[in-house]
């Protein structure tokens, strides 16, 4: 009896420390963009504003943009909510769930410089019939695949702006 107990004890550490390693930082990993415009800095903030309160549906996005400025430059920062990318038999667990994270956005004369941070997943609430109720949460993204998707969708978001931008 004693054998098995230590038997099991081994493999829940191993099972243990194989998740460990996919654990990613992920509040400490940036993505970082710059891109210069022919344009002023006021058109530029104008326009960034304008391409969130299109484009995503952060509740009150646009008001929720804080503005911060400094003496030669301006600071945007913008809670940015994107709905999880899943596919095929992952959308049974994952299809109602969503990526949050900020955006800084640091427009000094006509360069903008773009910095993501913060990411975390936004779980919602559920129920089955196997484990009941389950109160929704909003959690660091640890797993890497799921750190693969934040960083495809957060690439995306930046060459929409940039797009965004030079076409209007």
């Amino acid at each position: 009896m004693k054998n098995i107990l230590k038997f099991f004890i081994i493999v829940l550490l191993v099972n243990f420390m194989g998740c460990m390693k996919q654990a990613i930082p992920s509040t400490q990993q940036k993505v970082i963009q710059e891109k210069q415009f022919n344009k002023n800095q006021t058109y530029l903030v104008n326009k960034i504003k304008e391409f969130f309160g299109e484009n995503y549906e952060y509740p009150d996005a646009f008001k929720n943009i804080q503005e911060l400025k400094y003496n030669d430059k301006i600071v945007l920062l913008v809670p940015v909510s994107v709905k999880y990318p899943c596919d095929g038999v992952e959308c049974i667990a994952k299809g109602n769930w969503s990526i949050l994270f900020k955006m800084k956005i640091v427009i000094k004369q006509n360069i903008v410089k773009v910095f993501v941070f913060n990411f975390r997943l936004n779980i919602p609430s559920s129920y089955n019939s196997t484990f009941g109720y389950q109160k929704g949460s909003t959690v660091i993204i640890r797993m890497d695949d799921d750190w693969q998707k934040a960083k495809m969708i957060t690439s995306n978001i930046i060459n929409s702006l940039f797009k965004y931008i030079d076409h209007n």
